[in-house]
């Protein structure tokens, strides 16, 4: 299954504002420094339109890249660009799953799901999740794990 696909606005959002602490200064200091030549100035202010368009870009070739899948056995996620991870986590080492939602996430109707096992390598992350789809998936999680409900 594909991640939810407001996902994108978040990541785009948070790649903005990372992008934004890098170029602000750059082009700052090309404004105001009088003394930089020109071809210096202008590969600032290049550098800084590379990093927001990156910042608008590169969020897409991620989201194509997230896949996850609820086995009869176990979680299978699939992420990355360049290199591709695949996690599989046996519902048997499940010990808890949390919901996790910071402001803009609350706002997209989007949450992250965090599952945990008794091994700290073996935990996973599931982001851009439908707060109901990810619901969903924690309590089907947690019926296979066994582990029950304590929410």
């Amino acid at each position: 299954m594909a991640l939810h696909r407001a996902v994108l606005v978040l990541w785009r959002v948070q790649a903005l504002v990372a992008a934004a602490v890098v170029a602000v200064p750059l082009v700052s200091v090309g404004a105001l420094a009088g003394d930089l030549p020109g071809a210096l100035r202008a590969a600032l202010v290049a550098a800084a339109a590379a990093g927001l368009v990156l910042a608008v870009w590169l969020p897409g070739l991620v989201y194509r890249g997230w896949r996850y899948r609820l086995g009869g056995e176990a979680l299978e996620l699939r992420h990355g660009v360049l290199t591709v991870r695949r996690s599989v986590v046996p519902y048997f080492r499940v010990q808890h799953v949390d919901l996790e939602q910071g402001p803009l996430e609350r706002a997209l109707g989007l949450a992250r799901l965090k599952v945990h096992t008794a091994s700290a390598g073996t935990d996973a992350s599931l982001p851009g999740v439908e707060l109901a789809r990810a619901e969903e998936v924690r309590r089907l999680v947690l019926d296979r794990a066994e582990v029950g409900d304590g929410v």
